[in-house]
C-alpha cells in the first residue's frame, strides 16, 4: 500500500495540527463532535494562499465510486426567503456539498488483500478530465468509474458554514476488511501475523528473564584441564571441554590462539589441529617428555550464561563459578521495540502498558554483518532474527548457532536506567509488529453502540475518556454527568490523541433516509431522558426541519450505494490522518503500485547519439512482475529497503535498468567472460564469489577449497577475456544441487531472484548512499533534434556504481561510466515521484515544479 495525505505540500495549521481544523474545541473532531454526537471523520483546512489553495488529492490509487458535483453558490443576499430558500446556506454562511469517494483496493502483506474508501465531502469543484470523443475531445468533471492514482487531484475544497477552503475527510471500512487491514476487528491483540509485517518491531520479554551487565556471548574464564593419565583413554578433550562449556571446538581454538603459537613453537612436532593434547599432557605422555605444570594448563573458555540448570552432576558451586554473572531480572513483563531510521536503530524499553522507559541506539548499516558473525550456521535466518525479533523464512536458524538448545538474540537494552545486555530470544517470547496493531499502543475498537442513531451511547468510549482524565468524586453514578465530563473531557489533548487510535462503528452522517432515527433525540424530548449530553438544549420543530433540510442537501449514501457503493451505512471509522501515517509504515507494493514504477520511456546511447525508446508492458515483463512480486515485496522488507521512498526508489532505479524493465531474470550470455556464473536475479549477481557469498549467507555449505579454485578461475577468465576456465566441466567439486542453486537464482517459483537482490544491498552497504538527501541536476541530451530531459543525483549514482561495479567510486564522475546510467537515473526519477510524496524538479530558467520535466506517468488499468 503506497498511500499519502489529501494535502501533501502545506504547512500546519495555527489553530491545529497538521491543518486538521476543530480537533482543539471538540467541532469536526474524531469520532465525536457537538453534542457529543458520533462524527467519522475530521475537517482539513487546505493549505496555500486564501485565493490559490492546494488542490484535494486521491490518497491512494483507487476507483472513483461516487461523484457529485456541488451545488452552484447562490450569490450574496440578505433576503431571509431566499436564504430560507437554499439549506446549504443554513448555519453561519454557505457549505458545499461536492463529494468524492474513491474505493481503495490494495494489498498489506502476503495474501493481505484490503479494500477500504476514502470520503471527501464539501468540494467546491470537481477535478476535470481529458475525454477524447469521437470528434473531438473535450473536458469533463470527474465520474463514477474513473481511475484514480495516488496524489491526483480529485477536486478543489470548498466551505463549510461560511468558512473557505475546508473538507471533511473520513476513511472507513467494513468488519472484514478491518479484520484484515489490523489482524482482527474486535478485542485485543493475541497472535502476531506473518503474512503482513511491517513499522516498528516488537518484542515481549517475560518477567524474570535474566540480564547482564556484559554481553555473555563475550565473557570467557580460564579453566585448568586436568592431566590425562598414561595409558587412560578417559580425560577431557577439545571436544568434551567444548561441550562442557556449551560451545564449540572452533570457538575454544580461536580463544586460544596466542597459547596455541607458543605450544607450536615449544612442541614443534606438534600438529596445529592436535593442540590440546600438549594441555591435558597426552602429547607429553606419548613423546615421554614431563607433564606440562598447572600454569601451562590453563585454556580460556567461554562463561555459560542462561536460564538453563546445571547437570545432574554437576556441583553446584563449580557451575556458579562458570557463570556469567546475572546482574538482574525483568520484574514484570517488558517489550523491546526496535526502530529504524536511516543508519540508526533506536530499542525502546516499555513496561507492558507502552510506557516508554528508556532507549539506546544501533548502527543499522551492519545488521549484515553482524548476522554473518554471530549466525554463521545460517546468516539469513539470523538477519531476519535480528531484524524482526522472529524467523519469518522460509530459511531457518541453524543447529550449530545454537547455545543450550537455543539460538540467542542478544541486544543492549536500557533498564533501571543502565544499559545492560539481554537475550530476545529465550523461552515465551513473543515478537510482532506495528502491523499487529497491539493494544499497548491505544488500539481499541468501539462497537458497543448499536442503537443506530447519532449520538455516542457507547459506555466503551465514555470509559475510555474518563480513565485519562483526574478522578472526580461524586459523579461516578450519575451517568448524565459523566457523558457531560466525558464529553468535555474530548478537549483536552491526551484525551484527542487516545481517541484517534480509536476503530468506530458507526452509522454514517450522510444517509438521507434514517434522518428522523439518526436525530430525532435533538427533538423536544420527555423531562425524565435528556434529549443530549450536555444541558438541556434541544431542537423545536421549526429548527428540526432546518437542520433535517440542511443535511438532506448534504447526504449522499443512498445515491452512493445505487452507484455501486458495496458498504452498509453502518460500518467501521478510522481516524483518517493516524490511518495514513501508520500505513505509510507497510511498503508493500500492489501489482499496479509495482507496474507505476517502470517509467514509460528510456534513452539508450546508440552510435554517436541517443535514443529514446518506449519502456512497454508485455509477455515478457508482466508474468515477471505478477510471479516474483510477493517474493519481492518480502525481500525489501528483510533487507530495510522499504517502506523508504528513497531506497526504494534506489533500488528500482538499477533493478528495473538491470532486468531490461523487469523482462530478463537471467543475462544468458554464452558469450560472456564470466559465463556461466552471469547475471541472475533483479540485481543481477554476477561472478562465482558473489553467488557463493549468497549460498553462505542462505546457509549453504560450499568449502574454501573450491571457492579459491573458483575465484583464481574467475580472475584467469576476466584476463583472458573468455570463460573457458569457469565452464563447471572445469571444476568437480561443483555439485548439481550448486548448479540448481546458480538457476534458481533467475527463476521465479522460488524467493531468489529478489532475495538475492537484497542481499547483495545489504552486503555492499547500498542504503548508506539511498539514504542521502537526492540532489537532482537537470541534464539533457539530444534525441533526433529533440530536447530530452533527465535528472542526475549523484547519491544515487553511487548506488548505481555499487550494482554495476561492485563498489562505490572514488572519483564522481566515473559513475557516468556506469552500463545505462540515464536510464537507471530515469527509472530512479519516476520511482521517486510514485514512492515520495512531493518532491521539487528544477526546469529550464530556474524555476520548479512538482513533476520532473517531460514526465508522463504511467497508468496501469
Amino acid at each position: 500500500m503506497l498511500i499519502s495525505a489529501p494535502f501533501i505540500t502545506g504547512t500546519a495549521d495555527s489553530n491545529a495540527n497538521e491543518n486538521t481544523l476543530g480537533e482543539l474545541v471538540g467541532q469536526g473532531a474524531f469520532p465525536i463532535s457537538n453534542e457529543f454526537g458520533w462524527h467519522g471523520g475530521i475537517h482539513v483546512q487546505a493549505p496555500g494562499a486564501p485565493q490559490k489553495p492546494e488542490w484535494v488529492r486521491a490518497i491512494a490509487d483507487g476507483t472513483v465510486i461516487f461523484a457529485r458535483e456541488s451545488d452552484p453558490m447562490p450569490k450574496p443576499d440578505t433576503d431571509p426567503a431566499i436564504l430560507a430558500a437554499n439549506p446549504l446556506l443554513n448555519y453561519k454562511g454557505w457549505t458545499s456539498n461536492g463529494v468524492v469517494i474513491i474505493e481503495h483496493t490494495t494489498e498489506v502483506g502476503e495474501g493481505v488483500s484490503v479494500t477500504f474508501y476514502s470520503i471527501y465531502q464539501h468540494l467546491h469543484t470537481l477535478a476535470q478530465r481529458t475525454e477524447n470523443g469521437h470528434q473531438k475531445t473535450q473536458q469533463r468533471a470527474l465520474k463514477n468509474g474513473d481511475k484514480v492514482y495516488r496524489k491526483e487531484f480529485i477536486g478543489m475544497a470548498g466551505a463549510m458554514y461560511g468558512q473557505p477552503n475546508r473538507i471533511h475527510f473520513e476513511i472507513v471500512a467494513d468488519a472484514a476488511n478491518v479484520a484484515a487491514l489490523m489482524g482482527r476487528n474486535s478485542g485485543a491483540f493475541t497472535q502476531a501475523r506473518s503474512t503482513s509485517v511491517w513499522g516498528d518491531i516488537h518484542i515481549r520479554v517475560p518477567a524474570n528473564t535474566p540480564y547482564y551487565a556484559t554481553d555473555p556471548r563475550e565473557t570467557t574464564l580460564r579453566y585448568m584441564v586436568p592431566l590425562t593419565d598414561r595409558g587412560d583413554p578417559r580425560g577431557t578433550t577439545l571436544t568434551s571441554l567444548a561441550a562442557q562449556f556449551a560451545t564449540t571446538v572452533e570457538r575454544i581454538t580461536h580463544l586460544n590462539a596466542e597459547l596455541i603459537a607458543s605450544l607450536r613453537q615449544r612442541y614443534p612436532a606438534l600438529f596445529s589441529n592436535d593442540w590440546f593434547s600438549a594441555v591435558n599432557g597426552s602429547y607429553q605422555n606419548a613423546a615421554r617428555l614431563p607433564a606440562p605444570d598447572g600454569h601451562a594448563r590453563f585454556v580460556t573458555v567461554p562463561a555459560i550464561w542462561g536460564s538453563a540448570p546445571p547437570p545432574a552432576d554437576m556441583p553446584a558451586e563449580l557451575w556458579a563459578q562458570w557463570q556469567v554473572p546475572v546482574k538482574g531480572r525483568t520484574k514484570a513483563d517488558t517489550i523491546i521495540s526496535l526502530s529504524e531510521n536511516k543508519a540508526t536503530l533506536t530499542l525502546t524499553t516499555r513496561d507492558a502498558s507502552g510506557r516508554a522507559l528508556g532507549s539506546i541506539t544501533e548502527n543499522s548499516y551492519d545488521l549484515y554483518e553482524r548476522a554473518t558473525a554471530q549466525y554463521s550456521g545460517c546468516p539469513s535466518a539470523g538477519y531476519e532474527l535480528l531484524r524482526f525479533g522472529r524467523v519469518l523464512g522460509p530459511d531457518a536458524l541453524a543447529a550449530s548457532d545454537q547455545y543450550r538448545g537455543r539460538v540467542p538474540h542478544i541486544r543492549k537494552v536500557r533498564l533501571n536506567p543502565e544499559a545492560v545486555f539481554i537475550d530476545l530470544n529465550v523461552p515465551g517470547i513473543q515478537a510482532y509488529s506495528d502491523a499487529d496493531f497491539p493494544d499497548w499502543q491505544g488500539w481499541t475498537f468501539i462497537d458497543d453502540d448499536t442503537d443506530g442513531n447519532s449520538r455516542c451511547d457507547s459506555n466503551r468510549l465514555i470509559e475510555l475518556i474518563l480513565a485519562e482524565l483526574p478522578p472526580e468524586s461524586g459523579a461516578a453514578d450519575d451517568q448524565r454527568q459523566r457523558i457531560v465530563r466525558a464529553y468535555l473531557g474530548t478537549h483536552e489533548a491526551r484525551v484527542r490523541e487516545r481517541l484517534k487510535r480509536c476503530v468506530v462503528k458507526m452509522p454514517t452522517e450522510w444517509s438521507r433516509n434514517d434522518f428522523d432515527t439518526r436525530w430525532s433525540w435533538m427533538k423536544d424530548a420527555e423531562a425524565d431522558r435528556p434529549a443530549n449530553t450536555q444541558f438541556s438544549r434541544t431542537l423545536t420543530p421549526a429548527d428540526y426541519e432546518k437542520f433535517k433540510r440542511h443535511q438532506a442537501a448534504l447526504a449522499f449514501w443512498e445515491d452512493a450505494q445505487a452507484a455501486g457503493l458495496k458498504l452498509d451505512k453502518e460500518h467501521y471509522h478510522f481516524h483518517p490522518r493516524l490511518f495514513i501515517q501508520t500505513f505509510k509504515k507497510c511498503g508493500w507494493l500492489s501489482e499496479g503500485e509495482l507496474t507505476q514504477l517502470l517509467p514509460m520511456t528510456a534513452m539508450r546511447k546508440s552510435g554517436t547519439g541517443w535514443v529514446s525508446e518506449p519502456v512497454t508492458i508485455n509477455r515478457g515483463n508482466s508474468p515477471a512482475i505478477h510471479n516474483n512480486r510477493v517474493e519481492l515485496n518480502k525481500a525489501l522488507r528483510k533487507y530495510g529497503i522499504a517502506p523508504s521512498p528513497q531506497r526504494m526508489a534506489a533500488f528500482f532505479g538499477n533493478a528495473m535498468q538491470e532486468t531490461q524493465w523487469f523482462a530478463k531474470l537471467y543475462e544468458r550470455n554464452s558469450t560472456a567472460w564470466y559465463f556461466p556464473w552471469d547475471g541472475r536475479g533483479f540485481l543481477q549477481l554476477t561472478g562465482p564469489d558473489n553467488y557463493i557469498k549468497y549460498w553462505r549467507f542462505r546457509g549453504r555449505k560450499v568449502s574454501d577449497a573450491l571457492r579459491a579454485e573458483l575465484s583464481a578461475a574467475a580472475s584467469r577468465a576476466h584476463a583472458e577475456r573468455k570463460n573457458d576456465a569457469l565452464r563447471d566441466a572445469q571444476h568437480p567439486a561443483i555439485t548439481a544441487a550448486m548448479v540448481k542453486w546458480r538457476e534458481e537464482v533467475a527463476d521465479d517459483r522460488v524467493k531468489d531472484p529478489g532475495d538475492s537482490a537484497g542481499a547483495y544491498w545489504a552486503w555492499t552497504g547500498a542504503a548508506s548512499f539511498a539514504d542521502q538527501p537526492p540532489a537532482l541536476k537537470r541534464e539533457v541530451e539530444i534525441v533526433n533534434n529533440t530536447i530530452f530531459v533527465y535528472y542526475s543525483c549523484e547519491s544515487f549514482g553511487q548506488v548505481a556504481a555499487t550494482v554495476n561495479f561492485g563498489s562505490p567510486v572514488k572519483d564522481a564522475s566515473k559513475i557516468a561510466r556506469v552500463n545505462g546510467i540515464v536510464a537507471r537515473y530515469q527509472a530512479y526519477t519516476n520511482a521517486l515521484v510514485i514512492l515520495e510524496d512531493y518532491r521539487i524538479f528544477p526546469y529550464s530558467q530556474g524555476h520548479e515544479e512538482e513533476t520532473p520535466e517531460g514526465h508522463e506517468r504511467r497508468r496501469p488499468q
